[in-house]
């Protein structure tokens, strides 16, 4: 085997095997935290005044799953800077001051949009969501309201996952256009049909009701836009 090749692939392992250990690290936190994190994630029901108990399970195992399950989902979600710290240094090491500092950038905002983001689902949009989808329009007056705790629980964790990563698409975009992958004259052509992928996305993310699907899709469309004078100014994704 080439040395340099060998090399690589031994740097390789060694990046996987620190990913992993953080990985395993963070899902150990979570499992030992979890009564915080459920405390957290339930608290948006809490304004439904359904009784003492806003959940209840079905099975004598569903707890013992449900808790090994948002373990292991927050261990992955935890370690995301990790993986793409690791990630970047392995397949980007020859790159050039400028490109460097950009991708720095690039990742600094991916946080900002993550924590900006997180705070908009959670307090926002999911409150909003739950009043909706709970009122007299949908549940008739004399209909008892049940929950089950796997399914609402992880109706949250998926909600405000889902809003995290929908928001990094701008950041991609930003780095689309500084590498000139795409221009910013394809991207002004094809606006119409990207908004209306925007309106897609947002109906299949989030829950059934318009509120929500307004609130995700409007700040995506007003970033898109924001993006393309940021690339105008600095001169990012010119024709060729």
């Amino acid at each position: 085997m080439d040395t340099s090749l060998f090399a690589h692939f031994q740097e390789l392992r060694k990046r996987v095997f620190i990913c992993l250990i953080f990985t395993l690290l963070y899902m150990i936190i979570s499992y030992l935290f979890y009564e915080s994190l459920y405390q957290f994630f339930s608290q948006p029901f809490l304004s439904l005044n359904l009784d003492s108990h806003p959940f209840y399970i079905r099975s004598i195992l569903e707890g013992v799953f449900v808790k090994l399950k948002f373990s292991f989902l927050f261990g992955l979600v935890f370690s995301i800077p990790v993986y793409l710290y690791h990630t970047l240094r392995f397949c980007l090491p020859g790159l050039k001051k400028a490109e460097s500092r950009i991708i720095f950038v690039s990742l600094l905002v991916s946080f900002l949009f993550a924590c900006i983001s997180f705070i908009y689902g959670y307090y926002l949009l999911l409150p909003l969501s739950i009043k909706f989808l709970m009122s007299y329009h949908f549940i008739p007056q004399d209909v008892g309201i049940l929950l089950t705790y796997s399914d609402n629980l992880f109706i949250v964790f998926n909600l405000i996952a889902a809003i995290i990563m929908v928001f990094q698409l701008p950041v991609i975009l930003m780095l689309l256009l500084y590498f000139n992958i795409v221009t910013r004259s394809f991207l002004l052509q094809a606006s119409r049909y990207l908004i209306v992928l925007v309106f897609i996305i947002s109906a299949v993310l989030t829950p059934p009701d318009v509120i929500s699907q307004l609130l995700v899709s409007l700040p995506l469309i007003i970033l898109f836009f924001v993006v393309l004078i940021f690339a105008r100014i600095f001169n990012w994704g010119n024709d060729v």
